[in-house]
């Protein structure tokens, strides 16, 4: 069982982690309940504008709400469901993780590999001929 001292922490180290290695399931399916004020099971866009203009302020909510619907509501019924909420947070983690230092040095690693195992190769098929 999860501590509301536990749950705090966690909500926070979630919330604050920009390298994204903090588990985020139960972060987000947290978050998607406080969106849905309703709880319809759907984030409307009325819900959508609370969120952002307590992020954004008034200036740029209508250009984000906008942009969020159009990427989040994948079936145009006006409104984003849970599963359409969990694909967006996917893309956006999925991007996180293309962007993350140790990936991008693993893929290095990778390319680096694939070169020596050419290039030893064709010293080996040089030698063989």
């Amino acid at each position: 069982m999860l501590s509301w001292e536990e749950f705090k922490q966690m909500y926070r180290r979630v919330r604050a982690d920009k390298s994204g290695w903090e588990p985020r399931r139960l972060f987000t399916m947290v978050e998607f309940m406080m969106h849905d004020k309703d709880c319809s099971g759907t984030i409307d866009s009325d819900e959508c504008l609370e969120i952002l203009y307590r992020r954004l302020g008034h200036d740029q909510v209508d250009s984000k709400v906008n942009e969020f619907m159009k990427q989040a509501d994948l079936d145009g019924d006006h409104g984003v469901s849970f599963a359409e909420y969990l694909a967006v947070e996917k893309r956006s983690q999925d991007q996180l993780m293309r962007n993350h230092p140790a990936l991008r040095y693993s893929q290095s690693l990778i390319e680096d590999t694939k070169m020596e195992n050419r290039r030893v190769l064709k010293g080996v098929a040089a030698r063989g001929h």
